[in-house]
């Protein structure tokens, strides 16, 4: 009897294995899942109830969300992007996670003062980390002269194509 319960259940309902994405948002707050919430919330109401009110509420509440969560991104990159200006590694690591795997997205803005002061301060931080050692030229110039002569395509041409080589 048992078993028939649990062959008819697994029929009917199989037992499935669901994959989760690991989502990492730091921009993400509290008040932003509240105001997403409230979001759907106002459109499940408005589908259900059909009231012209709540259908002049819900494009107010989802322009809302989209221009708070584009803020919200935009402060946290701004940051980041100013936590590591100092920090070429630290600056290209967020840089990847700004830009992606290269699917479309939204552009997101970055400051380009930000960039400017960043790729025009890397040569003074990188030359402030290495050792002053003074560089001396103490080798005489050569005193032979290279030239190149002019070949004719003829001359190249009539070349050997085969050398034998010497060990």
């Amino acid at each position: 009897m048992e078993k028939a319960f649990i062959d008819v259940c697994n029929s009917h309902a199989p037992f499935r294995t669901v994959q989760v994405k690991q989502r990492h948002n730091p921009w993400m707050t509290q008040e932003l899942l509240t105001s997403m919430y409230e979001r759907d919330y106002l459109n499940k109401l408005a589908l259900r109830s059909k009231v012209p009110e709540i259908w002049e509420q819900y494009p107010i509440a989802r322009n809302n969300v989209v221009h708070a969560i584009t803020d919200a991104k935009k402060a946290y990159y701004s940051e980041q992007v100013t936590l590591t200006s100092g920090d070429k590694t630290g600056m290209w690591k967020t840089l990847k996670h700004i830009l992606g795997s290269g699917k479309a997205s939204a552009p997101i803005r970055i400051s380009p003062e930000i960039f400017n002061e960043f790729f025009t301060n890397v040569d003074t931080s990188l030359a402030s980390k290495l050792p002053d050692v003074p560089y001396v030229w103490n080798l005489p110039w050569s005193i032979h002269e290279f030239v190149l002569n002019s070949v004719s395509i003829d001359f190249v041409y009539n070349q050997p194509t085969e050398r034998k080589v010497q060990l």
